[in-house]
């Protein structure tokens, strides 16, 4: 099972759309993340890792499990882990803290308290694409 649709992400929270990290909010529909700075959206792949590490909220979750679950029909290698995580990073770094834990080999854990926030509590925002 991917993680590439927010119905997939709905049977952990009912009706979340939008998820607050700090003083981030991304909108899991539209891969769209607003900081202070202004809104980004991050590219497809780093979106779904982010959802897996959602889902694991503050659980540490193996390259494997997100090889298996991300790019599970096809043959990557240890690299595209290492650019998704890379780009999150960079988009969710939050005055200058950790947001995702290297355990080694363990694997990756989103630090932030996530709070899921309803529907209605996002506001409609447009978003520029991530570079890469």
């Amino acid at each position: 099972m991917t993680y590439d649709n927010l119905e997939a992400l709905q049977g952990l929270r009912p009706a979340a759309r939008y998820v607050q990290l700090g003083t981030l909010i991304l909108d899991l529909a539209t891969h769209a993340v607003r900081r202070e700075e202004g809104v980004v959206r991050l590219t497809p792949k780093s979106a779904e890792v982010l959802k897996v590490l959602l889902r694991h909220e503050g659980e540490p979750v193996s390259r494997e499990v997100l090889i298996d679950q991300i790019w599970r029909d096809q043959y990557p290698s240890d690299d595209v882990v290492t650019k998704a995580i890379g780009e999150l990073r960079r988009v969710l770094a939050q005055d200058g803290q950790t947001v995702i834990e290297t355990i080694p080999r363990v694997g990756y854990r989103l630090l932030p308290t996530v709070q899921w926030l309803d529907a209605d509590s996002g506001a409609h925002w447009e978003a520029e694409p991530a570079s890469a």
